[in-house]
């Protein structure tokens, strides 16, 4: 588009120049006629030359805006795909109403875990995003020696332990937009629904019980991601997750046993994180 703006241009401009020159050669009455008349070409050319090149200047400034706007849009839209992975710190919530007292302390240690989860997603910026998500908690507690009473009354001492792990598979609509003019900082949200799988394994002295189940889980999320390159970003994150759990299998390592759970006995599988990660836009 220069090249031919500055094409047309020049051409007009040699036009006028030649013009110019054909005036002084054409007419030629006297001495003072000629001088005047180059004088008045030379002013006229130089008034040419200046308007000739504020439209160069004008026209390349133009399309320098429009080039760096079509970048601009261009690398929004080529960043279609977010693949994120992320780790962090994971609180669990639930009531401790049927546990003694002198347990409270352990239980509440079991509700703090870890978590690392990862996400991919699909869609424009500043529009509805789709995605899925898989994310897996995991808290374990250990008292090495501890005297334990059974359902029966017997005192015998050993291990006291539970580990605990839910993976949940999720999908989500999410939405993510850019911070400032350079593209360097995006926020993003989501919600999304899925099905969360729960594994308790329990110790008590040489007992050992598995327990086993699933449900539906409701998601949301929200996080910042700073670019550290054209494709790469740091990013941090919140994750709220809502659910309970209401049936499991118990197997003692006999025969599993499908144990349908009182309202008050329920497993509470809501928690709430934070972590932080990396990701990959493209």
């Amino acid at each position: 588009m220069i090249k031919k703006a500055v094409f047309l241009i020049l051409t007009c401009y040699t036009f006028v120049g030649f013009s110019m020159k054909d005036i002084t050669s054409d007419t030629i009455p006297s001495d003072s006629v000629i001088v005047d008349t180059v004088a008045m070409n030379k002013q006229s050319i130089d008034s040419v030359h200046k308007v000739v090149n504020e439209i160069i200047q004008g026209i390349v400034e133009l399309d320098s805006i429009q080039v760096g706007d079509a970048k601009k849009d261009t690398s929004k839209s080529n960043r279609l795909f977010r693949i994120g992975l992320g780790m962090g710190a994971s609180k669990r919530f639930g009531s401790l109403d049927q546990i003694p007292t002198d347990y409270h302390f352990y239980y509440n240690d079991l509700k703090m875990g870890g978590y690392y989860q990862l996400s991919v997603d699909y869609g424009h910026f500043n529009k509805m995003n789709i995605g899925i998500t898989y994310n897996q908690h995991q808290a374990n507690k250990l008292l090495p020696n501890e005297d334990i009473i059974d359902s029966l009354g017997n005192i015998s001492s050993g291990i006291y332990s539970d580990n605990i792990k839910i993976r949940q598979l999720m999908l989500r609509i999410s939405s993510k937009k850019y911070l400032g003019g350079d593209e360097s900082v995006v926020v993003w949200s989501s919600i999304g629904v899925g099905m969360a799988y729960y594994t308790q394994q329990t110790q008590r002295a040489d007992l050992t019980y598995i327990y086993t189940g699933n449900s539906i889980i409701v998601g949301v999320s929200s996080g910042i991601d700073v670019f550290i390159t054209k494709h790469i970003a740091l990013g941090a994150e919140f994750n709220f997750n809502y659910g309970s759990l209401g049936k499991v299998t118990l197997d003692n390592g006999t025969l599993p046993v499908e144990v349908v759970l009182e309202e008050i006995q329920k497993i509470n599988l809501s928690k709430l994180e934070f972590g932080i990660g990396c990701r990959y836009y493209f």
